[in-house]
């Protein structure tokens, strides 16, 4: 059996984000799809911040409902410069987006999303 399968090409959920502040992402639709990561970069004067992660999923009369998702770890943003990626697998969310909840310091941040199917 052959088929093509999807790929969202990769795209910024956050282009130069202000990290004096909080930073809600673009959102990714992830309906259909298995597979979803985010490279999260930084660079900025001492940020600190908690990294989060918002699921669409829709109510009983097809509301959107933005919930916030329990990872198994806290990410934490700190640091002059870095990174991270968040990988998810088996996607049972219509859309995902990135929220930095900012804590202290400046800086920029940039945040790509890969999404597909496997």
């Amino acid at each position: 059996m052959s088929g093509t399968k999807r790929v969202i090409r990769p795209f910024r959920a956050v282009v130069d984000g202000d990290m004096s502040a909080d930073i809600r992402g673009k959102e990714t639709n992830t309906e259909h799809m298995d597979y979803a990561s985010y490279i999260i970069n930084w660079t900025g004067t001492s940020p600190v911040g908690v990294m989060k992660f918002e699921a669409m999923t829709f109510d009983g009369a097809g509301v959107e409902v933005w919930t916030e998702l329990e990872l198994g770890s806290t990410i934490t943003i700190s640091g002059d410069s870095g990174s991270h990626q968040v990988l998810f697998n088996q996607i049972h969310f219509a859309k995902l987006r990135p929220f930095y909840d900012r804590i202290s310091g400046v800086g920029t941040l940039n945040i790509t999303a890969i999404v597909k199917e496997y």
